[in-house]
């Protein structure tokens, strides 16, 4: 049963461990264990969701492509706040630097980053 989009969670598991890796220095034992962790945890989670979800629910994350793609982004991001929380034992303060660094790796422009200088243009008529 397909209720998963596959190509997105490896996605955000790359992101995931190319920030813990360079920013929170993860060597490669320790993310070999954090991907055991999620690996683990998230199979149950969604052996207990196929369980307990609603027919017409599984119907539609196997037919539509968006529902399963929003359903991974949702279910991914609360499996990684449950492992970052009770498995590595990360703080709030760790969690807001773990989000703080999601947009330099997922390529969204940060907001608070002053605009380009514009180039003057000067008025050709003023220099004659």
């Amino acid at each position: 049963m397909l209720i998963f989009d596959t190509e997105i969670m490896k996605q955000i598991l790359t992101v995931t461990c190319s920030i813990l890796q360079k920013n929170f220095f993860y060597d490669g034992d320790n993310l070999q264990r954090f991907l055991d962790f999620f690996t683990e945890d998230t199979l149950v989670e969604i052996d207990n969701f196929v369980a307990f979800a609603e027919p017409h629910i599984l119907e539609e994350l196997q037919n539509s492509h968006k529902a399963r793609l929003y359903f991974t982004c949702y279910f991914v991001s609360a499996q990684l706040r449950f492992i970052f929380l009770n498995e590595l034992h990360f703080t709030e303060q760790e969690l807001k630097a773990f989000e703080n660094f999601l947009p330099r790796y997922i390529g969204e422009e940060n907001g608070k980053q002053q605009p380009p200088k514009r180039e003057r243009t000067y008025n050709r008529k003023f220099l004659k």
